[in-house]
């Protein structure tokens, strides 16, 4: 039938020779006549990809590389192609930098690190709510870029605010020396319980500190860098020439938001009703964000960190129930050093990789969950797919197993 289906759309002057064809040469034909047809859908997929290359460099006036021709518009195509963070010019924006996670990225970036390429950034600005935690932070990252840099290096900055109310974060952007070229925002925390323990203001503080803290800030820095471009479009017919009278296209370092998003969001478990929903928040707003972003060269990146020693998973595990302690441990084994998380965030970060995973069982939820994200798809994880499918009634029986062991005693013998 499928066979019929694909001849009837064919041209009538050949269809019918075609199938006599077939039908005489057999089965064995048929196949070849399908790896043909795959193989011309192939040629004719790259050729339209290269047509359309030509079409875009004819548009862009044909020499990216000719800087007095560069309207803003090509800017913001340059920095869409751009494979890596430079940030030895970049203003970064650290949100959750007095501890954890943050502290450990900030102490990487001030001490140009490998992952980083070995950059430093011009300045950096950790923003966490206790003053007291912050200038310990920064007397640490200072004497890191002092050691790396007797000149100095970076500078750093640190500023009390809760950014996860407006007020808080439009007053820090108003006190920023100057734009921010790169946001990451680390600032959030975990409160698991059962689902029916929960007050109504706990699970709005739990979407306070995990996702208004990341989306209030994303958009304060949104609003600015598509304002700057807009300006520069208005404005802007021609680059100005700088003091050696060279046309300049005025292009920024980068403009890269950085979210932090859970494993919880690719599988969420017993005791996470609160914290999983928040996170499942984050991670929508970065691919929302992807293509928000596209038109004035911004691009996003969404991490998903596993359990990491920190002193959040300290507070986390006072209250953690046994059965998502147990969960937790069984799916993705002991908790992650803060380092170690780090090292691979930057590193996915720097490359401007849109879904960063942290570990074996972080790649392997990936590939699962990877299936309509904008960006970050590989032939290999779409091949491993439907195997790994196979997987997951395995984690299944190993909840519930869990699950039934710590509650039996509630219900007494059977």
């Amino acid at each position: 039938m499928f066979r019929v289906n694909v001849l009837a759309s064919l041209a009538p002057r050949w269809r019918r020779e075609l199938w006599e064809t077939v039908r005489s040469t057999g089965t064995s034909a048929m196949h070849r006549l399908g790896v043909a047809a795959l193989l011309l859908t192939f040629l004719l997929g790259v050729a339209t990809f290269l047509a359309m290359i030509s079409y875009w460099r004819q548009e862009a006036g044909g020499n990216w590389s000719d800087a007095r021709n560069v309207s803003v518009r090509d800017r913001v195509r340059r920095l869409r192609r751009q494979r890596r963070i430079d940030w030895s010019a970049c203003h970064v924006l650290l949100t959750g930098g007095s501890r954890g996670i943050g502290l450990e990225v900030a102490k990487l970036l001030v001490s140009g690190a490998r992952e980083a390429g070995g950059m430093a950034p011009a300045r950096l600005t950790i923003v966490g709510r206790n003053m007291q935690r912050l200038e310990e932070a920064k007397t640490t990252l200072e004497l890191l870029a002092q050691d790396r840099c007797q000149s100095g290096g970076t500078v750093v900055h640190a500023a009390a605010a809760d950014v996860s109310q407006p007020a808080e974060v439009e007053r820090l952007f108003r006190e920023a020396p100057r734009p921010f070229d790169v946001v990451i925002c680390c600032a959030g925390g975990a409160r698991p319980g059962h689902f029916e323990a929960f007050t109504a203001q706990d699970f709005s503080d739990q979407m306070a500190q995990n996702f208004y803290s990341a989306a209030l800030v994303a958009q304060a820095v949104f609003r600015q860098w598509k304002q700057d471009t807009l300006e520069q479009w208005q404005r802007e017919r021609r680059p100005k020439p700088d003091a050696s009278g060279r046309a300049t296209d005025g292009q920024p370092p980068a403009r890269h938001v950085v979210l932090l998003s859970s494993m919880a969001a690719m599988a969420a478990i017993y005791g996470y009703a609160a914290y999983a929903p928040a996170k499942y928040a984050v991670r929508a707003l970065g691919e929302c964000l992807v293509y928000e972003g596209r038109p004035y060269g911004i691009t996003v990146s969404v991490a998903y960190p596993p359990d990491t020693d920190t002193p959040g998973l300290a507070e986390e595990n006072v209250g953690k129930p046994l059965i998502t302690r147990r969960c937790s441990e069984a799916s993705a084994g002991p908790p992650f050093s803060a380092a170690r998380v780090a090292r691979a965030l930057l590193r996915g970060v720097t490359r401007k990789q849109f879904w960063i995973v942290f570990g074996l069982d972080g790649y392997l939820l990936g590939a699962l969950n990877e299936g309509f994200a904008p960006r970050g798809f590989s032939l290999c994880k779409a091949l491993l797919m439907p195997i790994l499918r196979c997987s997951v009634p395995f984690y299944m029986y190993l909840y519930n197993r869990i699950i039934d062991q710590e509650t039996e005693h509630l219900f007494g013998e059977r």
